[in-house]
């Protein structure tokens, strides 16, 4: 996706001269709950520290390197003569520039190789300078704290070294957003993942500019001096975060970049220093690229938009309404996450596995799927069944929070076990409904089988396929569609594959029933041939595809080059028309896992 440049930004706080700080909660919404962020995972990349220490510099030179991932090479000439756009406005280090909380207002969508995640919606994100001579600590605490709760990276600038001063400051970001009982050896550590920059640094021996010299330099701050404060606050850093700490060194940006100090000079990429640029190429390789994306991860969950933004708004709601402290704000926060990680998950997944494992392991005298035989009140009684061990789980668990908080969480579990039923029975309908539709598709095929018109053919089998999409999208439900519609495209290129097969006996018998294959992907699925064409099937698609059938002398030739050309049609020609409807991005995410909303928490857990 193609944002252009400059892009807008979203300030998520509100400051008013002698009033209390406010969380934008609208404008949260927004960003976290744009279409291209909500239901996919968010990588956000914030940047945090004393005023005058480059943040939006760094990060207008960052974000230029993104956008030049999103347009054509063609576009991409001459860069060094492009313009380095102050979307991030810049100012001269005396006051602070920026303002509350600046990210940008819609997301770039980065398509990657991993299956986990095959799309991340990434924001970049600026604040403004912490411990300022305008704002209180208060106030700084309360932006420290979103900026980390937001953020997947949150990056800590610091000019020419980490020294005592320095120390102080990180030392008030820390303890105004860390409850001091709250830790990684807890299993649920808040933040993910602190980087230091440390800015104008001039080289020295064995402290050479880039992450390995940060990373010896962080060593050296770790290990110095045992008795004074700076272990001590790295090691209280390690075991609130996630991750490691990461550091790297700056050099000087140059003395064209230094003067540019009010947004209206035009400063060029050739204006930045090459040895500048060198190291923040490499840190953009490391966490911008597409296989390096880093997404915001609460737990063992990787969250979307909706989600961070459900996790988030207790804390808003705290700061806005004043009816807790801050420490009290970020406990409330690890208390949900805790409840939601450790609790919830668990018991739903405990749930699920039960429920699946019971009704899928049904088979029908004539082997037939679970789906195809199992009746309303036997799903009622097996829920009835593990609902009960989900909720002995669950009162058997050592949770946080008090009665009140508790109850408030099992009744969420309740509500979440009733969509998980709902789930269950609604997959069973959808399945036996797609049989339906792909029978109405082979019948719609078999008419063409006797006419001896290649074209009249393939004219019926292009408007089958378009019939049955419109069918699938009409009669399904709309979170099932992806799936079905994936199902009909394997469908039809494991037709494609068997009639391209070289033995004959098995080219004539699929012919006679070709387009009756059904559910090759599904879970314990039968194959069915049409009764029209007198074939009898029954197997699991599991473990053998077993098609028989009757086919009458001279007329399987005709059968035989008639369905072949409407397969090869189907496969080729009309595959892309399925292949068009189905997000391939999002496919495979789509349908592994299975989201659950009570309207303020939202969460999921495998399908299978």
């Amino acid at each position: 996706m193609l944002i252009s440049l400059p892009m807008a930004l979203v300030n998520l706080i509100e400051s008013e001269g002698g009033k209390p700080i406010q969380v934008k909660v609208d404008a949260l919404k927004k960003v976290l709950c744009h279409p291209d962020a909500a239901n996919i995972p968010v990588a956000i990349y914030s940047i945090a520290g004393p005023y005058g220490t480059g943040k939006s510099f760094l990060l207008n030179c960052l974000l230029h390197l993104l956008h030049q991932q999103f347009i054509s090479s063609e576009d991409a000439v001459n860069v060094t003569n492009q313009r380095l756009e102050n979307v991030f406005s810049t100012g001269d280090g005396l006051n602070a520039t920026t303002e509350g909380i600046y990210i940008t207002k819609q997301p770039y969508v980065i398509k990657t190789e991993n299956k986990e995640y095959p799309l991340v919606a990434l924001f970049l994100m600026d604040t403004q300078g912490l411990f300022d001579f305008t704002h209180d600590t208060g106030s700084s605490g309360v932006i420290a704290g979103l900026s980390m709760l937001m953020s997947s990276i949150q990056f800590i600038n610091f000019q020419n070294k980490i020294d005592g001063h320095s120390i102080q400051y990180i030392c008030k970001f820390a303890e105004s957003a860390i409850p001091s009982d709250w830790n990684k050896k807890k299993g649920y550590a808040l933040f993910q993942r602190m980087f230091f920059l440390v800015r104008d640094w001039i080289e020295k021996q064995d402290y050479t500019v880039g992450v390995e010299g940060g990373k010896k330099y962080l060593d050296l701050v770790q290990t110095r001096q045992k008795s004074d404060e700076h272990q001590d606050l790295v090691e209280f850093l390690k075991s609130h975060f996630n991750d490691e700490l990461e550091c790297s060194l700056l050099p000087r940006p140059g003395d064209i970049i230094e003067n540019y100090t009010d947004g209206k000079q035009v400063c060029l990429i050739k204006d930045v220093g090459q040895k500048l640029m060198t190291i923040v190429k490499n840190l953009f390789e490391s966490y911008f690229l597409p296989n390096n994306i880093l997404p915001r991860k609460l737990g063992n969950s990787i969250y979307s938009g909706e989600e961070l933004y459900e996790f988030l708004i207790d804390f808003a709601d705290s700061v806005n309404t004043g009816k807790a402290s801050l420490a009290e704000s970020y406990l409330q926060c690890g208390h949900n996450m805790q409840m939601r990680e450790k609790i919830l998950l668990p018991c739903l997944v405990h749930y699920w596995r039960q429920m699946s494992d019971t009704i899928k392991s049904l088979r029908g005298t004539e082997f037939e799927p679970y789906w195809k035989i199992i009746t309303q009140s036997e799903l009622n009684e097996f829920h009835l069944k593990f609902e009960a061990s989900a909720l002995k789980k669950y009162s058997e668990m050592e949770k946080p929070g008090n009665k009140s908080f508790q109850e408030r969480w099992k009744k969420k579990l309740e509500t979440f076990l009733q969509q998980l039923l709902k789930e269950m029975k609604d997959d069973i309908e959808a399945r036996k409904t797609y049989v339906n539709i792909i029978n109405g598709f082979a019948a719609k095929l078999n008419e063409g089988v006797s006419l001896k018109s290649n074209k009249k053919i393939d004219e019926i089998a292009k408007e089958a396929v378009k019939t049955t999409i419109d069918d699938i999208k009409a009669k399904i439900p709309e979170r099932f569609h992806r799936r079905f519609l994936q199902q009909l495209l394997d469908d039809l290129k494991m037709i494609h594959t068997q009639v391209a097969k070289k033995n004959r006996r098995n080219r004539i018998i699929l012919a006679a029933g070709v387009t009756g294959i059904v559910g090759a992907a599904l879970t314990a699925a039968i194959m069915f041939i049409p009764p029209v064409l007198a074939l009898a099937v029954a197997a699991e698609a599991s473990t053998a595809g077993i098609i028989s059938g009757w086919i009458a002398g001279a007329g399987a030739g005709g059968m035989f080059m008639g369905a072949t050309v409407s397969t090869i049609a189907i496969a080729f020609e009309e595959q892309a028309a399925i292949e068009d409807e189905v997000d391939q991005d999002s496919l495979e995410n789509k349908n592994m896992f299975i989201t659950l909303s009570d309207g303020s928490t939202k969460i999921s857990i495998p399908r299978e």
